[in-house]
C-alpha cells in the first residue's frame, strides 16, 4: 500500500468540516442518474483502456486476494472457458487492453467482485447455479462493466480519510507517553511522525486536549457521513451502472439480456442466509456511532478502522430493486429486440467436460469437510477431506489445507504434517496453510524460520497487513525491538484496520536476540 506523507493526511484531517465538504462533493458528483435518457455503452470512450490509478498491478492483486480467501480453483479447461467470453464482452466495449484474468475462488456462495486492476472473481457457489452460458456471460457482463467504468475508487476515499484518523489518534497517543513537560517544549512545532523517504513530517498538534478532541471528532464525523450514507449512496449507483452497462453489452456480444435478470433472481434467492450477518454489522455501526457521540474518540478511531463500515449490505440496492430496473432498462432501449436462443448446450457442455467436473467435485468435498470440521463430525470430514485431494487436486493447496485439519483434529499427525507441507509448497499456497506453518514453528521456538517464512508470505501475499503483526510479535521474540517498533508504527500508519493487533504484538515480551 502506498504511504501518504503525514503532512497531506493532517491537512486533509484538520481541516475537519472542509474535509467533510470535499467528500460530499466529490461524491456528489458521481451520484446523477445514468442509463435514463441514453444507453450507457455509448458513454464508454472507444480505444486503449485508462488504468486506475488505484490499480497495484494484476499478480499483486491476485496475491492480496488468495491471501484473504480460501484460494483459487484451478480448473484450467473452465478458466479458458470464462476467459473467452471476457474476451467477447471486452470486444464489443470498443475498449481496447483491458488489463486483468478471471479466477474461480473456492467459496461456496454466490459472490462476485472486480478490482481497480481487471480481476475478476467468481466464488464457486455461482457454477452449480448457471442454466446457460447467457447466465455466465451475464454476471462476467456486470464484473466487467465496474472496470470500465472504473468503479473501485469509492471504497478508496473512506479508506484514506481512515488513514488519515489513523495518524491523527496515533499523534494524539504519542502526546500522551511524552509527558506534560515534553508536550510543552514542543507546543505548536508540533509531533515529529515518520514521512515518505524517512524523512520527518509534521502533524500540527497543540497540545490542547479538549482541541485535539474536537478536531478528531470532525475527522471521525467526516468518516462516519461518508461510510454510513455517501459511499452507499455512490455504491448503489455503480450497481445499477453495472446491471445496466452488462446488458448493453449482452445484446452486443449476441447474448440473451434478460439473462442479467435471470442471475439477479438467484441471487435473490440466496439473499435470506445473509440476513443475521447483516444484522450483526448494523449492531455495530450503531455502537461505532454511540461512541462518537459519547466522545470515546480512541473507541471511535477502532471502529472506523475496520472494514464493515463499508462492506455493508447497503452498499447493493435491494436486488428485487435492480431486477425492475434491469426490466425497465429493456424495455425502453431495446423494445423490439428480438432475444437470440439461450446458449444451453454450450454451457453443459463445459459444465460435463471430465476434468472440470472433477476438479469442481473435489474442491465441493473440501468445502464440505470444511463445513463438518466447524459442527464436530471429526471423522466424517476426514472422508471428504481425502476426497479432496485425489486426482487432479491432489497438488492444490486448499484441499491439502483442509485434509491437514481434519487429520490433526483426528489425532493423525504425519498425515497432518504431510498434508500441510504440500499445501504450503502448491504453487498458489493459501494463506491459511502459511499461517499455520509459521504457527508450528514458533511453537517449536524456530524463530529465525519462522520470521523467514512470515517475511516470505507477506511477499508471496501482497505485502497484506496481517503478516505485519506475526512478523511484529516474531521480531519482539528475536531480540528486535527496533524493528519491530519500526514496523508497529508503519502499521499504524498504513495499515489502520489491524492497528490494535499490531499494538499488541508490540507488547510481546522481548526476547534474546537470535543471530
Amino acid at each position: 500500500m502506498k504511504r501518504v506523507a503525514p503532512l497531506v493526511l493532517c491537512a486533509l484531517i484538520v481541516a475537519g468540516c472542509a474535509a467533510t465538504k470535499d467528500a460530499v462533493d466529490t461524491v456528489k458528483g458521481k451520484l446523477g442518474p445514468s442509463g435514463d435518457t441514453k444507453t450507457l455503452i455509448v458513454e464508454l470512450v472507444p480505444g486503449p483502456y485508462q488504468p486506475s490509478s488505484l490499480a497495484i498491478g494484476v499478480d499483486r492483486d491476485l496475491a492480496q486476494r488468495r491471501s484473504v480467501s480460501p484460494g483459487f480453483v484451478h480448473a484450467e479447461g473452465l478458466e479458458r472457458y470464462l476467459q473467452s467470453l471476457r474476451v467477447k464482452l471486452l470486444d464489443v466495449s470498443a475498449v481496447t487492453g483491458v488489463p486483468g484474468v478471471i479466477r474461480i475462488v473456492a467459496e461456496d456462495s454466490f459472490d462476485a467482485y472486480s478490482t481497480a486492476d481487471g480481476n475478476v472473481y467468481i466464488a464457486l457457489g455461482w457454477f452449480e447455479s448457471f442454466d446457460n452460458e447467457d447466465e455466465v456471460a451475464a454476471l462476467l457482463a456486470h464484473e466487467l462493466s465496474h472496470v470500465l467504468r472504473k468503479h473501485h475508487t469509492a471504497d478508496q476515499l473512506s479508506k484514506f480519510q481512515k488513514q488519515a484518523m489513523a495518524a491523527m489518534t496515533y499523534g494524539l497517543e504519542v502526546q500522551k507517553t511524552v509527558g506534560a513537560a515534553a508536550d510543552k517544549a514542543q507546543g505548536s512545532a508540533g509531533i515529529k511522525l515518520p514521512g515518505k523517504s524517512g524523512k520527518a513530517g509534521t502533524v500540527p498538534f497543540t497540545g490542547n486536549a479538549d482541541s485535539n478532541q474536537r478536531t478528531l471528532h470532525r475527522a471521525q464525523m467526516s468518516i462516519n457521513l461518508t461510510d454510513k450514507a455517501l459511499l452507499p449512496a455512490w455504491s448503489r449507483g455503480q450497481e445499477r451502472e453495472a446491471d445496466l452497462l452488462g446488458i448493453d453489452l449482452l445484446v452486443k456480444a449476441g447474448y440473451d439480456p434478460g439473462a442479467m435478470g435471470s442471475i439477479l433472481t438467484k441471487l435473490r434467492a440466496s439473499e435470506p442466509s445473509r440476513e443475521a450477518l447483516d444484522k450483526t454489522r448494523e449492531t455495530q455501526m450503531t455502537s461505532a456511532t454511540a461512541e462518537v457521540q459519547k466522545g470515546n474518540w480512541s473507541d471511535a478511531a477502532k471502529l472506523a478502522s475496520t472494514e464493515f463500515l463499508s462492506s455493508m449490505s447497503s452498499s447493493h440496492p435491494p436486488t428485487e430493486v435492480r431486477i425492475t430496473d434491469a426490466g425497465d432498462y429493456l424495455r425502453k432501449f431495446y423494445p423490439d429486440l428480438k432475444a437470440p436462443p439461450l446458449r444451453t448446450v454450450a454451457w453443459r457442455k463445459v459444465q460435463e467436460e471430465s476434468k472440470n467436473r472433477t476438479i469442481l467435485f473435489n474442491f465441493g468435498k473440501s468445502l464440505s469437510a470444511e463445513q463438518t470440521i466447524r459442527k464436530g463430525d471429526v471423522k466424517a470430514a476426514y472422508v471428504l477431506a481425502k476426497q479432496g485431494i485425489a486426482g487432479p487436486t491432489a497438488h492444490e493447496s486448499y484441499p491439502n489445507w483442509i485434509a491437514s485439519m481434519a487429520a490433526d483434529v483426528n489425532n493423525a499427525p504425519v498425515d497432518a504434517r504431510r498434508f500441510a507441507q504440500e499445501a504450503v509448497n502448491a504453487p498458489e499456497p493459501v494463506n491459511a496453510a502459511f499461517e499455520n506453518y509459521v504457527g508450528l514453528l514458533e511453537r517449536q521456538n524456530n524463530i529465525r524460520q519462522a520470521l523467514v517464512e512470515a517475511e516470505a508470505a507477506q511477499k508471496i501475499f501482497g505485502d497484506v497487513a496481517s503478516w505485519k503483526v506475526t512478523r511484529i510479535r516474531l521480531l519482539r521474540k528475536a531480540g528486535d525491538e527496533a524493528g519491530a517498533k519500526s514496523l508497529e508504527v508503519d502499521c499504524g500508519l498504513n495499515a489502520p484496520e489491524y492497528k490494535s493487533l499490531c499494538s499488541e504484538a508490540g507488547n510481546t515480551a522481548l526476547g534474546k536476540s537470535v543471530k
